[in-house]
């Protein structure tokens, strides 16, 4: 039985020291922006990023999953500043992959 537990218990460690599916789908995210960290973030590159990011991560996902953290990034996901690069803004998006 202790055995069992000690398994149980390092399981759930695991599970709960991994970043989310909606984490990872940010991460993937800002990797993707700093591709170009020069270029200035617009709808099309925003665009762009996220799906790239949401894919690498979801791919393999069921659609229920997948879609209930890309759902979760897009409400978490900040509005890009004026003029805001696409490096400044993936610290940014980084930032906020720690609060999912």
């Amino acid at each position: 039985m202790a055995d069992h537990l000690t398994e149980l218990d390092e399981t759930l460690r695991r599970i709960l020291s991994e970043p989310s599916t909606a984490a990872r789908i940010a991460l993937a995210t800002a990797d993707v922006l700093d591709e170009d960290p020069h270029l200035t973030v617009n709808a099309w590159v925003l665009g762009y990023a996220t799906t790239i990011g949401a894919r690498l991560v979801t791919d393999t996902l069921p659609d229920v999953v997948a879609d209930e953290a890309i759902r979760t990034v897009a409400r978490a996901m900040p509005a890009p500043y004026l003029a805001e690069t696409c490096g400044e803004y993936a610290i940014r998006v980084r930032d906020t992959a720690r609060s999912l």
